[in-house]
């Protein structure tokens, strides 16, 4: 996790700095802070090889079925993007240089846009191990990304736009349509009370509808995730429902009154109850991302409501303390990923 950990401090680092240049359009300001704070986290993304436990899939899936022109049961726009490439003669490394640049140009926009704390949210795209986590499903955390960049549209209640940016998404993975559903959470918010109410009903829900979801999925390009079980990252699915209890919870305590808290409250409310489904239903964890990864942005707007200084800064070094562990159990003693030791095409 070092050479993680140095390059997310650096990202960190140009972040500080470019929070300090002054330029007057604030258009210009993000467009330098995706680039420059960015990049490092882009670089290490954009020229691995062999890391990540798909990253043969991809090169196979490229090399074989997409130069041939087969599509298989792969999602329209990535096979469209493979296609591409290699029509133009470009090799296989480009695919992951590409969608390294998508990912991470869409995640900083929301990180800028939307976080009370940019330097926080950067370091909880690492610890909370969403940016590895692309290194092993790069086509699905693509489509997240891309997500992520629809709700800073839909926070300036351009609705339409939203729409069409999720729908832009689900041709990258199919999952990426559910996330139509913050739309609703943008009217019909789920309060703390609906909230913990939610989280004890997805306990006692997921082995009763287990078996109904599994005959509804027979015979779908999905029916090889039902049989997925749990005890396969035990460790970490425990560590990850506890990580969104102690969210919602700390959430729950800080709680505020105003139509963004509200979304994001809803939104971690969903992220919450869905790995906790997903214990029975394993299915449900190919989604679980998209409602996860805003927490990065909805974790620092908590903590802006801690009214006592000391209290807000000795929450904040114990966050901190907390992810490096669990990044560390995730990646380092789990393994998690396939992500260390580090290899580059260099």
């Amino acid at each position: 996790m070092a050479l993680y950990y140095a390059v997310c401090i650096s990202s960190i680092l140009l972040a500080a700095l470019c929070k300090r240049i002054k330029i007057q359009r604030r258009n210009g300001k993000e467009k330098l802070f995706v680039l420059i704070a960015g990049f490092p986290m882009f670089l290490l993304a954009a020229l691995r090889y062999g890391i990540g436990t798909d990253y043969h899939s991809y090169v196979v899936m490229f090399r074989i079925y997409f130069a041939n022109g087969s599509r298989g049961k792969i999602e329209p726009l990535f096979y469209l993007l493979n296609r591409i490439i290699n029509r133009l003669g470009l090799d296989v490394q480009w695919l992951f240089v590409i969608c390294a640049a998508i990912y991470i140009i869409c995640i900083y926009v929301f990180i800028y846009e939307e976080s009370e704390d940019e330097l926080m949210s950067i370091f909880l795209l690492l610890s909370f191990t969403f940016y590895l986590s692309m290194f092993n499903t790069m086509r699905q955390h693509l489509a997240c990304a891309i997500c992520m960049f629809a709700l800073t549209r839909l926070n300036k209640k351009q609705y339409v736009k939203f729409c069409a940016i999720t729908i832009i998404a689900s041709g990258i993975h199919y999952s990426a349509i559910v996330f139509l559903v913050v739309l609703l959470l943008n009217f019909i918010k789920i309060d703390r009370k609906w909230a913990w109410i939610g989280t004890v009903v997805s306990f006692l829900m997921g082995s009763l509808i287990a078996p109904f979801v599994s005959r509804f999925f027979v015979g779908t390009i999905y029916a090889g995730y039902i049989t997925e079980t749990i005890s396969e990252r035990s460790i970490s699915g425990i560590l990850g429902i506890l990580i969104q209890l102690s969210i919602l919870l700390f959430a729950t305590v800080f709680y505020s009154k105003n139509v963004r808290f509200e979304l994001f409250f809803s939104i971690q409310a969903i992220a919450t109850w869905l790995p906790i489904i997903g214990i029975n239903i394993s299915l449900i964890n190919r989604v679980k991302w998209l409602f996860a990864i805003p927490s990065i942005v909805f974790i620092p707007m908590t903590l802006q409501n801690i009214p006592q200084k000391r209290t807000k800064t000795f929450v904040a070094l114990g966050l901190i303390a907390i992810m490096l562990i669990y990044s560390y159990v995730v990646v380092e003693v789990i393994g998690s990923y396939d992500v260390i030791p580090y290899q580059s095409i260099l």
